[in-house]
């Protein structure tokens, strides 16, 4: 095991013992903790995992609560429950813990220890630089914040000249859920991968016109790699596996008058890559641009054009099997053509006296003419008590990254309270 791997495991672990010893001591100063919750029930024309199922109710429940025993430490609790189809094994039953973390805002650095969610990144819904937390791309939410959760470990924010600086211990690690299409004598197997601590840093300044930063992540990619396990007159057993990543990005945005103009950009190597029987993934650069304008009211239009490079080559192995992996591991991490590119409009408004509000986001990419349009609207019946509804639309060729989707295309009404 490398030196930075026993000196990462070791740092955590007397993190969990520091806090298990000084929190208790803590507990008797302890102020009332506050709790807030959502219940919600919905009806989903699909689901999002590649079949035909239709006419899906769906419930959910989500519990957060906070408690400060002290000045010292704070403790912060999310979680929800889902009766929905998302899990491979059938099962409708999902518990997810979003969040569980023990914070000091009185140290040095702001140390949390445990759970937390951490999004980078400053341009809209493409972010090529947020490749920490997950996302549960098979979760039927209304609200894509609901599908992301929090990453196991150390996290630190320093005061570091003008800016600050996040650093991140993780000694866990989670892929993103993604669709799956079910196939005869073809049984997919989620592991829970044991790996490495991984490492992340980044750097942002804040200002009045511009906000910049970089980043850094030395850890694993999100996206599982296809691999084979095994190969029987039963079927095909196909395996997830963690692949090494290094990212190195920045992101900036700058505002001028009723206008802003963001820009992020990533470069993403896989190190170690050796030959078997799996998928092979391939090192990309990723950029995307965006224009803003407020027309007032909180109404506002957006336009991103984004480009992904992809470097180096896929070999034909010349097995079947493998092979087809590939063909799949193209369609589930977007590595189909070396050279993509595309458009994004977003176009969101308040309505009737701002107790609902509109949101419409396309996209269309070359070179395949694939695209896709998410439309949501949320309207207040009263103080708690909220309607929400969507749609996705996704379209274009079979072997696209977004046609591959066009299973997925869905409609959804849902009614939640919130307390």
């Amino acid at each position: 095991m490398h030196l930075n791997a026993v000196l990462a495991g070791a740092t955590l672990r007397l993190g969990w013992v520091a806090t298990a010893l000084l929190l208790p001591a803590a507990v008797a100063m302890a102020a009332p903790p506050r709790f807030s919750g959502e219940v919600g029930a919905s009806v989903w024309s699909s689901d999002r995992r590649l079949n035909d199922d239709k006419g899906i109710a769906v419930g959910r429940a989500k519990l957060a609560g906070e408690w400060a025993p002290s000045d010292l430490f704070s403790l912060r609790v999310e979680g929800t429950v889902m009766s929905a189809p998302e899990r491979l094994d059938g099962d409708r039953t999902s518990t997810r813990l979003k969040e569980l973390f023990v914070e000091s805002r009185s140290l040095p650095c702001l140390p949390s220890l445990g759970k937390r969610f951490v999004s980078w990144g400053k341009t809209d819904a493409l972010n090529p630089t947020d490749q920490l937390s997950p996302t549960n791309h098979r979760r039927l939410a209304a609200k894509d914040t609901e599908q992301r959760q929090g990453v196991w470990g150390l996290h630190l924010n320093c005061t570091a000249g003008p800016g600050r600086l996040q650093a991140h211990l993780l000694d866990r690690f989670r892929f993103n859920d993604v669709p799956l299409s079910r196939r005869a004598r073809v049984e997919f197997k989620e592991d829970k991968p044991r790996l490495r601590p991984s490492a992340a840093l980044r750097y942002e300044t804040m200002g009045e016109a511009a906000d910049w930063a970089v980043s850094f992540i030395d850890g694993h990619d999100l996206h599982p790699t296809l691999t084979l396990r095994s190969m029987s007159a039963q079927g095909l057993l196909i395996g997830l596996d963690a692949t090494r990543m290094r990212m190195v990005g920045g992101d900036i945005a700058i505002t001028h008058g009723s206008m802003v103009y963001r820009a992020e950009a990533a470069w993403v190597q896989y190190p170690n890559l050796v030959a078997g029987l799996h998928a092979q993934r391939r090192p990309y650069a990723s950029a995307v641009v965006q224009a803003e304008r407020g027309l007032g009211d909180r109404e506002t239009i957006a336009i991103q054009a984004f480009a992904k490079h992809l470097r180096g080559q896929v070999e034909v192995t010349g097995h079947p099997v493998v092979d087809g992996l590939q063909i799949a591991q193209g369609l589930l991490s977007n590595e189909l053509d070396r050279r993509q590119y595309g458009l994004t409009l977003r176009y969101a408004r308040p309505l009737w006296e701002s107790r609902a509000d509109m949101d419409i986001f396309v996209v269309y990419t070359r070179p395949r003419g694939d695209w896709m349009v998410r439309g949501r609207l949320n309207h207040a019946l009263s103080d708690s008590l909220r309607l929400s509804t969507g749609i996705d639309l996704f379209r274009g060729p079979v072997d696209s990254y977004l046609g591959n989707l066009r299973a997925n295309s869905l409609a959804f009404v849902e009614l939640s309270t919130a307390w």
